[in-house]
């Protein structure tokens, strides 16, 4: 017989776990504009959108937790894309890079304020990056600064 549990303690433990830290919490709050907003034990905001409901933000985040937990417990060596969610603030600037100013919006809205001066920071220096880089490429195709390349 194989020495391997067919599932892992582990991974048993995270299905109960995620339903216990990631419930709801007090009452739906209707804001201007047909906003829902609930919150959930864990401190994150869920709102609904244009295209999503307040019922498809809850059971997609508690789906995204759930994976990030079963990451942190499976094993290793398994062979799984092991990517952590993006941040509100990647999402916003996919959106926009994709033209979608509403869905950046959205992206942003759980931001607390300590995050929204990063963002706000970050959008600076990417804004001043932008001007220190040429349009069109100067550098081989490796352009990463010499020092970083392998050496011949």
């Amino acid at each position: 017989m194989d020495s391997v549990e067919p599932v892992s303690a582990g991974i048993r433990r995270v299905g109960g776990q995620v339903r216990a830290e990631h419930h709801t919490v007090g009452v739906v709050r209707t804001l201007p504009g047909d906003v829902n907003q609930l919150d959930c034990a864990c401190g994150i905001t869920l709102t609904n959108g244009p295209g999503w409901s307040l019922d498809e933000h809850l059971r997609l985040h508690r789906a995204e937790v759930k994976y990030e937990a079963l990451l942190a417990v499976a094993h290793p060596g398994m062979p799984l894309t092991r990517t952590g969610g993006r941040s509100p603030g990647a999402r916003a600037l996919d959106a926009l890079l994709a033209g979608d100013t509403p869905a950046a919006r959205w992206a942003l809205t759980a931001v607390d304020d300590g995050a929204r001066r990063r963002l706000a920071g970050a959008a600076g220096d990417l804004l001043a990056l932008l001007g220190t880089v040429p349009t069109v490429p100067t550098e081989p195709a490796d352009a990463r600064p010499a020092e970083a390349r392998p050496a011949d």
